[in-house]
């Protein structure tokens, strides 16, 4: 690193004079053990891409939904225009169809105004905006699954600026 300059290399000590601290607060020195044959290796991370991909007339009606709608069909996911602005063909004929199709599924649209009002977060005295809605992972220990309402669609909320 170069006295007096905003360049830092990451490479270079920061301090090159003393020896390296215990990590215990007494002071002593604390064993160390290799962990890495324990630990799975590493797998490189899956970007999630939906199935299907609907957008309300709303959304396509804001330069943002015509953006996005772009971007997916580059990507080679056709795109079904709704005729209305609900959600429709999102749910099979058990539940577990319905879950498979929602979470596969990709909603661009636009909220109602009663969405996008500050809404409290129970019980504390936060306030949240939803910009989106739902999520297309699928963890066993998730609670919002069974307590949100509909089919977990994830949505992207065009919410117009005021």
């Amino acid at each position: 690193m170069r006295r007096g300059s905003d360049i830092v290399d990451v490479d270079e000590p920061l301090a090159v004079d003393l020896s390296p601290a215990s990590h215990d607060a007494s002071g002593e020195g604390v064993p160390t053990r290799d962990l890495t044959g324990l630990a799975p290796a590493a797998r490189p991370a899956r970007r999630w891409t939906p199935r299907r991909v609907v957008a309300t007339p709303a959304a396509l009606d804001h330069p943002h939904g015509r953006r996005v709608v772009a971007t997916v069909e580059a990507l080679g996911i056709e795109v079904e225009r709704l005729r209305a602005n609900r959600l429709t063909g999102v749910r099979g004929e058990t539940e577990r169809e319905t879950y498979a199709r929602a979470k596969s599924t990709l909603a661009i649209v636009v909220s109602p105004p009663s969405r996008r009002a500050l809404q409290p977060i129970a019980p504390s005295a936060d306030w949240r905006v939803d910009l989106a809605e739902g999520c297309p992972a699928h963890c066993q220990y998730c609670y919002l699954a069974g307590s949100l309402f509909g089919p977990p669609v994830t949505r992207v909320d065009l919410t117009p600026a005021r």
